[in-house]
């Protein structure tokens, strides 16, 4: 078994600002998200938290995306990583979602929306006014 392993990447016109600490839980991803590889750019968060949902001691996982704008790749990328999120055991990890919407962006709302209806982890759909 792997272990999961902190990511601590900024942002850039591309990609967007993407953080996991397996030990505090807390996973961040923030930005515009049209990478051109989305397999290589996701590849090392979702192998980490794959990783993650293997301990057998459980965990709390705080998620927070705050995308400005986002390609169909990183749309494929998102429902990975909430197939991740929705096959945690209930009884061993307790999981928060938050999806971050800028107000007035209503395309934004709209996909955490849509996200959200076909996972079994509900998520809080918020709009923010932080700069994103």
């Amino acid at each position: 078994m792997d272990s999961p392993t902190q990511i601590s990447i900024e942002r850039t016109e591309s990609t967007p600002y993407m953080f996991f600490d397996p030990q505090t839980g807390v996973v961040n991803i923030r930005g515009v998200s049209i990478p051109e590889d989305t397999e290589d750019f996701y590849g090392a968060l979702l192998k980490s938290l794959q990783a993650y949902s293997e301990q057998p001691e459980g965990g709390s996982l705080e998620v927070k995306f705050q995308f400005i704008y986002i390609n169909t790749g990183t749309s494929a990328m998102i429902v990975r990583l909430l197939k991740i999120l929705n096959d945690l055991p209930g009884d061993k990890f307790k999981v928060d979602i938050k999806w971050f919407y800028e107000e007035g962006d209503e395309d934004m709302r709209d996909l955490g929306i849509y996200f959200n209806s076909f996972t079994g982890q509900p998520f809080e759909i918020l709009p923010s006014s932080e700069n994103f």
